[in-house]
């Protein structure tokens, strides 16, 4: 059954999931998670962080982001490697294995 519908799952691979996509949502995604440690970090008084430095790096994340929208489009499910089918959320890997 999977041979036979393996080219339809192939063609929906192939036109929804981007590898470059997805390496750069999660480069952008580490980017601002380190960004937020050290705000928090500043904020709780724990560290000192210049304030220049911590907006500059959100200002990045911002930028990579709207970048990276105008080359893939906006980061839907089906980009990341999620279907939503029937009221479901299904990773695609489980539809294309």
């Amino acid at each position: 059954m999977f041979y036979h519908q393996f080219p339809e799952y192939q063609k929906f691979f192939n036109d929804n999931f981007s590898l470059e996509f997805r390496k750069k949502l999660l480069e952008i995604e580490q980017s601002d998670s380190e960004i937020n440690s050290r705000f928090h970090e500043w904020r709780t008084r724990k560290k000192d962080h210049p304030i220049d430095t911590l907006v500059s790096g959100k200002e990045k994340v911002s930028v990579d982001f709207q970048k990276m929208i105008e080359k893939f489009g906006f980061p839907a499910e089906k980009k990341v490697g999620y279907c939503y089918h029937k009221a479901d959320i299904i990773p695609t890997f489980v539809i294309l294995v």
